[in-house]
């Protein structure tokens, strides 16, 4: 054996990696699932799942210098999901707990529901009529005066002279929309709820604009924006309405009502394989 040889062989550090390079070698040996751990195998099946979900978003198939990029991605994904498990960076993490918890649910939610039938959604809706109540609300349209007199406009009249050419039915529709100021938002409004004309009006206008007349202009009344002459073309009371009006809400809500009963009854099973214990002293505690 050459001199050199003989002489590397009795430094520690020698000894000490032969020795590593060993338990390295029978860890592997001893602990294959190590390498399975390891080990991403792209499927047949999840190779179709990119391919579909690519020609879904885009409308036609990859191609294979595409394919083999999505293959890329998928792959760089796991690895950097698995270093992140393997990390601990799924813990004590508020947000990734609480989607694993949606996921989950949802998951729950998994069992195939059939539609309601007729007798369902007619006993839910009976059961809950008030709650798909139509509230009260009115059509519109109004001549805007961004001054109290009416005169921005240029036109030398006030408000109380258009709103007595209106009254009179001396000036003809068409020539309406030319009265006032010009107005950012509409002139004329389909049937809208008190609450939507406060969005758009303010409190004010609203609360008395559900108090006029129908068919006459009336006025000024006043908004977030100036002053208005307002004509009320239609009101509708406020009623219940019956099933064929809102069926589909109906039908959404019952399905979604059955989702979360689903969701419940897995969570209570879920619960019992757990021993629960809590502090209660600090739930009763005070600042």
């Amino acid at each position: 054996m050459p001199r050199l040889v003989r002489a590397a062989l009795r430094e520690p550090l020698v000894h000490f990696l032969v020795a590593g390079a060993f338990i390295l070698a029978a860890s592997a040996w001893l602990n294959p699932s190590e390498d399975r751990h390891n080990r991403i195998h792209v499927t047949a099946d999840r190779i179709q799942q990119l391919h579909e979900t690519w020609s879904t978003q885009w409308g036609e198939p990859p191609d294979e210098a595409q394919l083999r990029t999505l293959v890329e991605d998928f792959i760089r994904e796991e690895v950097l999901y698995r270093e992140a498990l393997a990390s601990g960076l799924d813990q004590n993490d508020s947000i990734i707990r609480r989607r694993l918890a949606q996921k989950i649910e949802f998951l729950a939610q998994g069992v195939t529901m059939t539609e309601p039938t007729d007798e369902e959604l007619r006993a839910f809706f009976d059961q809950h009529r008030a709650r798909y109540e139509i509230p009260a609300g009115v059509s519109f349209e109004h001549v805007f005066f961004g001054d109290a007199n009416g005169k921005g406009s240029g036109r030398g009249a006030s408000v109380g002279e258009i709103l007595a050419g209106l009254r009179s039915g001396g000036v003809p529709a068409a020539k309406v929309r030319g009265l006032g100021d010009p107005f950012m938002l509409q002139l004329e409004y389909p049937l809208q709820t008190q609450t939507e004309v406060r969005n758009l009006f303010g409190v004010e206008f609203a609360e008395r604009l559900f108090t006029l007349p129908v068919g006459e202009w009336a006025g000024p009344v006043r908004s977030a924006y100036g002053q208005h002459l307002v004509r009320v073309r239609e009101s509708e009371d406020r009623r219940l309405p019956d099933l064929h009006e809102v069926r589909d809400q109906v039908a959404t809500e019952l399905k979604r009502q059955r989702a979360q009963a689903l969701v419940d009854t897995y969570y209570e099973r879920l619960r019992e394989r757990y021993v629960v214990e809590i502090d209660e002293d600090l739930l009763t505690e005070r600042p």
